[in-house]
Parts: structure tokens; C-alpha cells; sequence
């Protein structure tokens, strides 16, 4: 399951998605003094239909992930980021921490043209600016909710016009919201997913402009015959409506002239392709420069995704190793095979050795669909993978 989140996240930084970070405004989670507004929903109806958006504007937020398991290990996810948009051009910072590993991005949206570096590459992509919208994480307008989703709401308006919502969210909406919202982790996917509490809280100042959405949710769901407990909090912030602006000076421009087409990285790195390679040369091919993997003296291809998670890669003899701590299970794509220390688990005949209980085969089924990942990240299958294996 970790495996499986954590890739999500770095699928999602590949493809140029945006979100947010630090908390720049002084607005607070909790009710503030004001004045009590009488009917809650309609002045927050009304806030939302009417929200403007500025010619320009900084978006800056934070979201964190917090994953309780039920053998007391916790994983924890970070993102930070913040953008600067004038006039449809955009300029981004962005930073994912997950349990020691850590991913950064920056660049620009300029004239029709998204800069991106990452990891030490930089490289374009010519896109629409609803394109570029489109592969926001978290969406950058206010959530819309209809009355029937909110089990409570408060509102308050300030001296200074500013307006505050403080919604509680019923939970059988809350989970769908979360999903189709917020969630980048792909919780819905998980046995027993559900939602049991959710507040949203939103700021509008005088003029009609979001200042502030906050948001928490707790998640349960199960894997590998563990609960899953997931805390889920996000901090959306504007500030500089209407005065944000982004410049790039000439030395900046003549370094973005440089960067490369997305279609022409270089894989130097990687073992060249050929016209007419199989599905595995191919992966070969692409696993250091696609998916951050090292080639090791031995010829095997490792990541270490953490101090306490690694993944390896045996070309040779056709395997896919997870290893935690002093725990190892290896999937051969050969045999179609799963083994631990412990015993076996055979995909195609579903039948496992002596000794295999329901939580060991979970997790060999979760370290398949790993190594599915990893080729859909260098664009193949597995499928394919294991019918050129017959």
C-alpha cells in the first residue's frame, strides 16, 4: 500500500501537477469574534456563486497526509508549494517530503509554454492554459457545496467585512468529495474506504475574493489485513489579488531557451533502445532516467524510496524485490510468482505454500501491482510483459 501511494505522488510531480504550500495569511481555523450570520448556508451560497477571481494573484498551501497503521507504524506525506499567476502566465515552486524522500519542482507557464525542472532535468511542454489548470492538484477555486452535504455550518462577519464558514460535512458525502477533490493517494481504491469526519472552512473578504480554505478529513480504509487510519489536512492561502506579478528576467529566459522537449530527455543513462526491443529491453531501457533507479555493480537496479524501504530490480532472473527493514518478497515475472522467506503464492493457480497467511499474500498481491506501476510509468504493462514471458 505505501508503495503504491508514495508512486501515485511522484506520477502526479511528473506529470506537472501543481499545489500548494506555506500559510502566508493570518486567518485561523478556529470560529473568530464577529458578528453571527443568521442563515449560514444562503450567505455562503451567495459567497461562492459570487467569488471573483483576480488578474493576479499567490496561491500558496499546504497538504499533509498522516497514515496511523494498526501495527502502530505511521507514514507521514508533506506538500508544499507555492505559484504566482499574472495574466495566464505562472510561476511555481513545489516541494513533496514522504517519509524522508524527498521531490522538488520549479518553473514557469509562459505564453502557451510550461518550463518545468525536476530532479536536475529541465525540459517543455507546449499546453492550453486549461491544460495547465487541469493538472492542478488541488483545485484553486472554492468548494461548492449544496445543503444537504453539510451536517452543520457557521458563519461570521468580521468589522472588516471579512466572512467566515466553518462547515461540517455529512460523511457519505465527505467521502466522494474527498476523492474527486482532494485525495492524490487514490484512498477510494482500499478495502472498507470511508470518511469519518470532514470540516471545510472558508474566508471571503469585502470584495468577493477566497482568501482562505482549509480542510481536514479523516479516512479509514484497510490493506494488507491492517486498518489504515488517515489524516488528511490542507491549507489553500491567496494573497497579492490583483498585485502579484510574475517577471523573468533576460539571463532566466535565455536558461529556459535551453531546456529540452519533454519527448527528447536525455537517457543517456539508460541502456540505448532499438527499433523492434521487447517489452523487457524496453524497461531496461527506461527504468534510470523514467523512474530514478540506480545500476549496481552486480547489474541488479535499485531505489531506495526511504531509510527503511527499498525496491530492486533483477534483469537477469526476471524479478521485482520490496524490501522493509529485514523483510524482503521478490515477484518473478517469469513464473508468475510471489515468494517470502516464509513461502510462495502463484498468481495464475492462485495457490500458495504451507505457511502463507492472508496478510503475506496481500502484500506479494501489493508488490505485483508495484512492479505493474513501474512499467506503466515507462509506458508498458504487465500484461504484455507477461505474455512475451510465454
Amino acid at each position: 500500500m505505501k508503495k503504491i501511494m508514495c508512486k501515485r505522488v511522484v506520477t502526479i510531480l511528473m506529470s506537472l501537477v501543481l499545489a500548494g504550500c506555506q500559510n502566508t495569511a493570518s486567518s485561523s481555523s478556529v470560529m473568530e469574534e464577529g458578528k453571527k450570520i443568521t442563515d449560514a448556508y444562503a450567505s455562503y451560497e451567495k459567497a461562492v456563486e459570487n467569488h471573483v477571481y483576480g488578474e493576479s494573484w499567490q496561491a500558496d498551501l499546504s497538504s499533509n497526509y498522516t497514515m496511523s497503521y494498526s501495527d502502530d507504524t505511521k507514514d507521514t506525506f508533506d506538500f508544499k508549494a507555492s505559484l504566482k499567476q499574472e495574466n495566464q502566465n505562472v510561476s511555481f515552486t513545489q516541494k513533496i517530503n514522504s517519509n524522508g524522500a524527498s521531490f522538488d519542482m520549479e518553473g514557469y507557464y509562459l505564453d502557451g509554454r510550461l518550463y518545468n525542472s525536476y530532479n536536475g532535468i529541465s525540459y517543455y511542454e507546449d499546453m492550453t492554459y486549461d491544460a495547465f489548470e487541469k493538472t492542478m492538484m488541488v483545485p484553486f477555486d472554492p468548494l461548492k457545496l449544496e445543503e444537504s452535504q453539510i451536517r452543520s455550518i457557521k458563519g461570521i462577519e468580521k468589522e472588516d467585512g471579512t466572512v467566515q464558514y466553518v462547515m461540517e460535512l455529512q460523511p457519505e458525502s465527505a467521502a466522494s468529495i474527498f476523492t474527486d477533490r482532494y485525495d492524490v493517494y487514490g484512498l477510494a481504491d482500499y478495502d472498507d474506504y470511508g470518511v469519518k469526519e470532514a470540516k471545510v472552512i472558508q474566508f471571503y473578504d469585502r470584495d468577493g475574493y477566497l482568501l482562505q480554505e482549509k480542510t481536514s478529513f479523516t479516512v479509514t480504509v484497510s490493506s494488507s489485513s491492517q486498518q489504515v487510519s488517515v489524516l488528511y489536512e490542507s491549507d489553500l492561502q491567496y494573497s497579492n489579488i490583483n498585485s502579484a506579478s510574475v517577471s523573468v528576467d533576460e539571463k532566466t529566459m535565455e536558461q529556459l531557451k535551453s531546456y529540452v522537449n519533454y519527448k527528447d530527455i536525455d537517457t543517456s543513462e539508460d541502456e540505448p533502445e532499438k527499433e523492434g526491443d521487447t517489452v523487457l529491453e524496453k524497461f531496461r531501457s527506461r527504468v534510470v532516467s523514467y523512474l530514478g533507479y540506480q545500476k549496481r555493480e552486480d547489474g541488479t537496479y535499485r531505489l531506495d524510496f526511504n531509510t527503511n524501504e527499498m525496491y530492486q530490480i533483477d534483469f537477469e532472473n526476471c524479478t521485482f524485490t520490496y524490501g522493509r527493514y529485514s523483510i524482503a518478497y521478490t515477484y518473478n515475472w517469469k513464473t508468475d510468482v510471489a515468494s517470502s522467506s516464509t513461502c510462495n503464492y502463484n498468481f495464475e493457480t492462485e495457490h500458495s505454500s504451507d505457511g502463507c497467511d492472508v496478510s503475506v499474500i496481500d502484500t506479494m498481491k501489493d508488490v505485483r501491482q508495484d512492479l505493474a506501476m513501474e512499467l506503466y510509468y515507462c509506458g508498458l504493462s504487465l500484461e504484455d510483459l507477461l505474455a512475451e514471458m510465454k
